[in-house]
């Protein structure tokens, strides 16, 4: 009796054996299974790009489910005035670089949370790359004096020194095979030379090379020694010309943002653009919205307290390299539910305006924000 109450027991184990993965036992396939059941149909369209079919669907699982889910977010501190909700622990706020606004600078922070971060004027680094600078760039002018640091990167040297000799950077840097000889020679014979440095490596391109100064310098990572702090990085010429260097752009500002918490600007003389992070609380401030103009409390006591360039209100929301499967924004012309996917070959915001002083936003995913430059007759 007992030979045949073995032999029942190991036929029994044979066959759950043979069921199972040979390194998952049988108890977390049971287990797997369950939770498939369980999940439901409702996430097969996470992560896909098809959005005819999965528009409703999309809206309940919307509402339903935790921001802990991949591919979704809780969008519930969104309120449709764009002022106000519910408090939020990751919240970024782009601001136009035509505002003046103080931020807190954080870099030498090593202390407990306890300790209040030191509150300062913002600091700006600022990168010029080869671009063909017009005969007057009210932005150009804006952006270097309003920067606490001037990189050329490469060529970028060439085009400061056409545009002007008064416009002196602090580095010029890359693999200088576009640095005319004339150029570095003028800025080495300046009463403070120029640093000329050259980085040979062909893996990374010259804007690249600039971005890495500044985090080798300890300014990128939120960890320096204060006197670095850079609470901006601002990249003038980063469109126009060919695409494939333009894209490259965009390229730089998915790579470098995040160790500028965010705030990495690319301009041309007629549209800038950042990053806005997923499952983030963002806020952004430009200077022309709807009809209006806000106001610009440094105009060095003039009579018209008006700008006179700035970003807006034409704007645009662009899911570059993947979907973004939910997005909810305020304070648009046309604003954004969190209903429909943002993808190429889908719905894709452009021509959008800013109407409110404050637009917020929330996405699932990584997106491009867009702005013209619009300058304000005098």
């Amino acid at each position: 009796m007992n030979y045949y109450c073995c032999l029942l027991n190991v036929v029994l184990i044979a066959l759950t054996v043979q069921h199972t993965t040979p390194f998952q036992p049988a108890r977390e396939v049971v287990n797997s299974t369950l939770n498939q059941r369980s999940v439901g149909t409702g996430t097969t369209n996470i992560g896909s790009s098809s959005s005819s079919s999965s528009s409703s669907s999309s809206s309940r699982l919307h509402a339903a489910t935790p921001a802990t889910t991949p591919g979704r977010m809780s969008t519930e501190h969104i309120e449709k005035d764009g002022e106000s909700g519910s408090d939020v622990e990751d919240v970024v706020t782009f601001s136009s670089c035509f505002l003046p606004e103080s931020t807190t600078c954080q870099c030498n922070s090593k202390s407990n949370s306890t300790t209040r971060p030191t509150r300062t004027r913002t600091r700006t680094a600022l990168i010029v790359l080869n671009y063909p600078i017009p005969k007057t760039s009210i932005l150009l002018e804006h952006l270097w004096k309003t920067s606490s640091t001037r990189i050329a990167a490469d060529g970028g040297a060439n085009r400061l020194y056409d545009y002007s000799k008064d416009l002196i950077p602090d580095r010029i840097r890359g693999d200088l095979d576009s640095l005319d000889p004339k150029v570095r020679a003028f800025y080495e014979r300046q009463s403070q030379p120029v640093s000329v440095e050259q980085d040979f490596c062909q893996d990374t391109n010259d804007l690249d090379k600039a971005m890495q100064v500044l985090v080798d310098d300890g300014n990128g990572d939120g960890n320096g020694d204060g006197d670095g702090c850079y609470d901006r990085v601002v990249v003038y010429g980063a469109f126009g010309g060919r695409f494939d260097q333009e894209m490259a752009s965009f390229v730089a500002l998915y790579k470098w943002a995040p160790r500028f918490r965010g705030q990495v600007y690319l301009y041309s003389d007629e549209t800038c653009a950042f990053l806005i992070p997923a499952n983030t609380d963002c806020r952004v401030r430009l200077p022309f919205y709807g009809t209006h103009t806000l106001d610009n409390n440094n105009n060095d006591g003039g009579d018209d307290p008006r700008l006179e360039m700035g970003e807006g209100p034409t704007c645009g929301l662009i899911p570059l390299g993947r979907p973004c499967e939910s997005i909810v924004t305020s304070g648009l012309q046309w604003d954004l539910d969190g209903s429909t996917p943002l993808e190429f070959g889908g719905l894709v915001s452009t021509s959008n305006r800013v109407v409110k002083p404050t637009v917020r936003i929330s996405a699932s995913h990584p997106v491009v924000f867009t702005a013209e430059l619009n300058s304000h007759p005098r």
